[in-house]
């Protein structure tokens, strides 16, 4: 289709090594998270994570689930429900035409990631959920 339109400000790249999957998503303003319609509902792609993690917005348009609260919650993304063209064409835009929206999302996804998902925050919970269980 790119081809075909003669577009010029899309560039389709191949898969890339997993080693240089952060700077892949660095490239973006924003990366997109999607799913068919009933083929989400109970996940949360990894991807989320790394795209989180290079300081960009989710753009998703997914099934209903944790995903939604997560970037509504931390206002690092946009939501639309998966098959929703026209909500999905408008979060495009609303980054596109605001940009510093797009770095506040950026922003707080990167923030959400280093308060959630790092290591010594997993390895924590871990812990206090043992000591939970072994007090005196």
């Amino acid at each position: 289709m790119v081809a075909e339109r003669n577009i010029d400000n899309v560039h389709i790249l191949p898969f890339q090594p997993y080693e240089d999957i952060s700077h892949v998503f660095s490239l973006g303003d924003a990366s997109l998270v999607i799913s068919k319609p009933g083929t989400g509902s109970a996940s949360v792609p990894s991807k989320t994570w790394s795209i989180m993690s290079a300081s960009r917005p989710v753009l998703a348009n997914f099934d209903e689930n944790e995903l939604k609260s997560i970037l509504e919650d931390n206002s690092c993304g946009i939501f639309t429900k998966a098959g929703d063209k026209e909500e999905f064409k408008k979060s495009i835009l609303t980054l596109y035409l605001n940009r510093e929206l797009c770095k506040e999302y950026g922003k707080n996804g990167r923030q959400f990631v280093l308060n959630n998902l790092t290591r010594e925050v997993g390895t924590q919970k871990y812990v206090d959920v043992i000591k939970s269980v072994v007090k005196d």
